[in-house]
C-alpha cells in the first residue's frame, strides 16, 4: 500500500470515497475499493488499516473472501468450469493479500475472530 501523494484536502476526499466503497453491501464495489486502498495507505499507516478493517465489516468479509479456501477443505466441491476455478483462485489470492496487509496493524491482527481468519489462510499452505 503506497502513499497517494495528493494534497491533504483532495487526499481526505479520496479516502472518504474509498471508505464509502468499502462500506457498501455490493462485494464487487468493495473489491474496487480494496484495489484503491493500495493508492491511499502508506506502509506505516496503521490507523487507515483499522479504518479499512472496520469499513469492510471486519472478520466476516475476510472469511467470505477466503471462502473458496474453506469450502474445498470442508466439503468436496463439484467439478467446476475452468473460468469459475480461476475466479475462486483470484478471490482467494485477493483475500490472502488483504489479510496479510491488514495484519501489519497489530490492532487488526488481534481483533476478535482474526484467529479464525489466520487459521483459514494458513490452511492454504498445508
Amino acid at each position: 500500500m503506497a502513499d497517494g501523494g495528493e494534497d491533504s484536502g483532495e487526499g481526505d476526499a479520496n479516502w472518504r470515497h474509498v471508505l464509502g466503497l468499502l462500506g457498501t453491501d455490493n462485494d464487487s464495489v468493495r473489491f474496487a475499493g480494496l484495489l484503491l486502498v493500495t493508492k491511499c495507505v502508506s506502509p506505516d499507516d496503521h490507523a487507515k488499516r483499522e479504518q479499512v478493517f472496520a469499513a469492510i465489516g471486519g472478520v466476516e468479509f475476510l472469511l467470505r473472501l477466503l471462502l473458496p479456501l474453506r469450502v474445498g477443505r470442508v466439503h468436496p466441491q463439484p467439478v467446476l468450469e475452468e473460468e469459475e476455478v480461476e475466479r475462486q483462485v483470484q478471490l482467494a489470492g485477493l483475500g490472502l493479500s488483504v489479510v496479510s496487509n491488514l495484519c501489519l496493524c497489530q490492532a487488526v491482527a488481534q481483533a476478535e475472530g482474526m484467529a479464525r481468519v489466520a487459521e483459514v489462510a494458513l490452511g492454504v499452505m498445508r
